[in-house]
């Protein structure tokens, strides 16, 4: 008889599913719903299916659909299953999406349908990839592809119900690494329930909350929490539709990158408009979150509106969780993080954070030691009630959208193009945005023969969808051709004497 199998996560919905099967748990802006009752079926008829197909307990799953109810469906009917999802930014280039598939060594694919299609159509991927991020490059050879229909059908397969441990993998998530060496970030049942009970006791949602979000991770808090998530099925966020739907679906929490925020702000300007007072929680995250901005978006909402700020990494998500009103009180030097939370500790070493607690990894995937604790490459001090202030990075990384971008991972890429001599990422805030801009520098080899505006354009070609294409969140915001200054007895490029340059012209 068939196996599926129950996680700490998986518990916590059945049982919200007893209580009110007929809640309308799951909405998109489409006007698609999902009550209890019909998500817990979808999603055991999901497993059942996967089932047939081979899948396994133990099986890596490499999960490729994009934002929807379904997704989310298909998603806790891997872990049904008895499988381990694994997610890989589905817009990097070419040999980072390659590495990654054989570094994880996934056994499946779940693709999205639409992307079936496209990748079949010649030249439709690459053309795609242009205009959208999640367009993945498919033209690799992949391990098994399994694309689920748009509407399970109901299944009679009988099966018993195991329950999974909370030390048991549960999710393989990527971030730094080189092209040859990824780091996947392997995620227990564990961490990843203790990682949304600290932002749902956070955020106070209550039965009656209501969240808007694209986000995967705030769909399962409204799963787990008994409040309704709408998914925001869009393919690249716009602030007029961001407006609108929280004018006509009202939700009460919400998240978003501060670069979002800043096209919000910009919007609302011209039209003297505020957010509704319907939104209680606006939560930023995943890229630096700075007193300046929140200055500045305080004054478009309401005051029934709460900021928060959420400071986190891919192996540790959340560290901490301030409010706006909190870091505009902080006028010390610094990004004042907050408090850490309960159970998470941060040891100072060097002037590096160290961090461990129970929404901590379990490890990096193919490394056998489990993680103690976490190396954040960030820098900074404690105050003395124990406080977080953040003063730079040690690592080389540039932060852009919600996306932690390393230059060495992308550069080796770049200089394998017809015409490059050497070549340089360098990331340099822009106030207007409320994010970091990313500037390519280019010396050319002596065989280029264009002139500069036409070896520009070859450049924003290869790295956009020819050979040598990088992920869509590196794609530089300009390009300079110039010689580049070096530095030091082993003759690197001078990155700082780079950003001068850009903080002089800009």
């Amino acid at each position: 008889m068939t196996q599926l199998y129950t996680n700490s996560l998986w518990n916590k919905i059945s049982e919200n599913a007893s209580k009110t099967p007929h809640k309308a748990v799951l909405k998109d802006t489409n006007g698609n719903k999902r009550t209890y009752e019909a998500f817990v079926s979808n999603v055991t008829n999901f497993s059942l299916l996967l089932n047939k197909k081979g899948v396994k307990r133990g099986d890596r799953v490499l999960f490729l659909e994009r934002p929807s109810i379904r997704a989310i469906e298909i998603f806790f009917a891997i872990y049904r299953i008895g499988a381990i999802v694994v997610i890989a930014d589905p817009a990097m280039g070419r040999e980072n999406f390659k590495s990654r598939v054989i570094f994880s060594d996934c056994k499946y694919i779940v693709l999205d349908p639409t992307l079936n299609v496209i990748r079949y159509i010649p030249g439709a991927v690459s053309f795609l990839r242009k205009f959208y991020s999640s367009i993945p490059d498919l033209t690799i050879q992949l391990p098994k592809i399994l694309v689920l229909p748009l509407q399970v059908k109901s299944s009679r397969q009988k099966y018993t119900e195991v329950q999974m441990d909370d030390d048991a993998d549960a999710l393989i998530i990527f971030t730094s690494g080189t092209t040859s060496e990824p780091k996947g970030v392997v995620h227990t049942f564990g961490s990843l329930n203790k990682t949304l009970e600290f932002i749902q006791n956070k955020i106070n949602t209550g039965n009656n909350g209501v969240f808007l979000s694209s986000q995967l991770h705030f769909s399962i808090i409204a799963l787990i929490s008994g409040t309704t998530a709408i998914i925001d099925t869009s393919t690249k966020f716009n602030a007029s539709k961001y407006l609108s739907n929280t004018l006509r679906l009202k939700p009460t929490h919400t998240f978003l990158l501060p670069a979002e925020g800043q096209q919000i702000i910009s919007l609302l300007a011209i039209s003297k408009q505020k957010l509704p007072d319907t939104l209680k929680y606006i939560m930023f995250g995943s890229a630096p979150v700075l007193a300046g901005f929140l200055d500045r978006f305080s004054k478009i909402i309401s005051n029934a509106t709460e900021i928060l700020c959420i400071y986190g990494a891919t192996e540790i998500l959340p560290i901490s969780i301030t409010t706006a009103k909190e870091k505009l009180a902080y006028t010390e030097s610094g990004d004042f993080l907050g408090t850490p939370l309960p159970g998470v500790t941060i040891d100072i070493e060097a002037g590096e954070f160290f961090v461990s607690g129970p929404n901590l990894c379990s490890r990096y995937l193919h490394e056998k030691t489990n993680l103690s604790r976490f190396t954040s490459g960030d820098l900074g001090f404690m105050t003395r009630d124990g406080k977080i202030v953040l003063t730079g990075r040690k690592k080389d990384m540039i932060i852009k959208d919600n996306h932690n971008v390393y230059p060495t991972l992308f550069e080796s890429t770049i200089s394998k193009i017809d015409g490059v001599k050497n070549c340089a990422l360098v990331g340099i805030y822009s106030e207007s945005k409320q994010d970091e801009e990313i500037h390519l520098f280019v010396e050319k080899d002596h065989e280029a023969t264009q002139n500069d505006e036409l070896f520009i354009k070859h450049l924003r070609k290869e790295i956009g969808s020819g050979k040598h294409s990088i992920n869509s969140c590196a794609f530089p915001d300009k390009i300079h051709i110039k010689k580049l200054p070096l530095s030091g007895r082993s003759r690197k490029i001078d990155k700082s004497e780079l950003k001068k340059i850009l903080e002089y012209t800009i």
